[in-house]
């Protein structure tokens, strides 16, 4: 099994690619072979390989990558390995299922640094982009805790005490070696994920996700304040939220849901100020005020693109 998650460009044309490899024999062409875990390679143009590099990491899960203005690049991903880039992670964190980390690489293929966050449950990294400044934001799950590389604790043991995903998300500044500039998190009674991280100008920052929380008051996108779901019924809602990044202070957040399933999956900023949101809705979906109103699928599910303008 092998499967590419994440592709990007250099300012060159070159090409970087994670790919997610079990139990078998990756080779991108200099005959350096990847077994298990994930393989972040460097091609030219030609598709040829410039260099590779094997990550100690879980083997079914997805990498994200994201390059950096020197054309340095890092990837983020999901260990279940106590040995990672080389180095022992078992006394930067608390060790206890899978851990998210993020990893820089230069251009040539050196290791330059990586963050790892953890604690004694499941920590996943989802998403990762950098910001016009050239920091790294990356997204992920957690439960239960949260802990940073060096046992630092972001978010206690307990603190939510619901054992299902929250939501956290972090700037990390790139010219410091990955130093964590601030943590914010979403979290709710039950199952909340980021599926996309955009950073527009001033360094306004985009969360795009799924939320669930049937039977419980609301989810907390970092104000303090719950907010309930538009319906009464079980499945998941989607939502999209900003933050300032400077300070990751909440701005604003907007959940649309209906009687049945919304999934979000994509964002992209126009240079007017406005976005484009994309995703899957089961039954309907209303994005209104926007030209349209109720969206009526047809079929067992249906794609939406929805643009807002800057005032949104």
């Amino acid at each position: 099994y092998q499967e590419a998650t994440s592709v990007a460009f250099d300012s060159l044309g070159n090409l970087y690619v994670v790919a997610a490899v079990d139990n078998s024999a990756l080779d991108w062409g200099l005959g350096a072979p990847v077994i298990d875990g994930l393989s972040l390679a460097k091609l030219d143009s030609t598709l040829t390989e410039l260099w590779s590099r094997p990550l100690n990491t879980a083997q079914d899960l997805p990498g994200h990558l994201a390059v950096l203005p020197d054309d340095a690049v890092v990837v983020a991903g999901t260990t279940y390995e106590k040995e990672v880039f080389g180095q022992q992670i078992s006394t930067e964190i608390e060790y206890g299922g899978p851990d998210a980390f993020v990893a820089c690489y230069s251009a040539e293929g050196s290791s330059l640094w990586h963050r790892i966050f953890g604690d004694v449950d499941e920590q996943t990294a989802t998403n990762l982009t950098v910001g016009p400044s050239g920091d790294v934001y990356l997204g992920g799950t957690f439960k239960i805790g949260l802990k940073e590389l060096g046992n630092t604790v972001v978010f206690p043991d307990g603190e939510t005490g619901y054992e299902t995903e929250d939501i956290f998300f972090a700037r990390l500044a790139a010219d410091d070696g990955g130093s964590t500039r601030w943590v914010k998190r979403i979290a709710g009674l039950e199952y909340q994920e980021a599926q996309d991280i955009v950073v527009g100008c001033g360094e306004r920052v985009y969360i795009v996700g799924d939320i669930k929380d049937a039977g419980t008051l609301g989810v907390d996108f970092g104000n303090g304040v719950l907010v309930p779901a538009t319906s009464t019924d079980e499945y998941t809602d989607l939502f999209y939220a900003t933050y300032d990044g400077e300070t990751g202070e909440y701005e604003s957040a907007v959940r649309v849901g209906d009687d049945w399933i919304e999934f979000a999956r994509g964002m992209l900023l126009d240079p007017f100020g406005g976005f484009i949101l994309v995703g899957a809705f089961y039954d309907t979906v209303s994005f209104d005020p926007a030209p349209g109103g109720l969206l009526q699928n047809l079929g067992r599910s249906d794609v939406f693109a929805v643009r807002f303008d800057g005032a949104r």
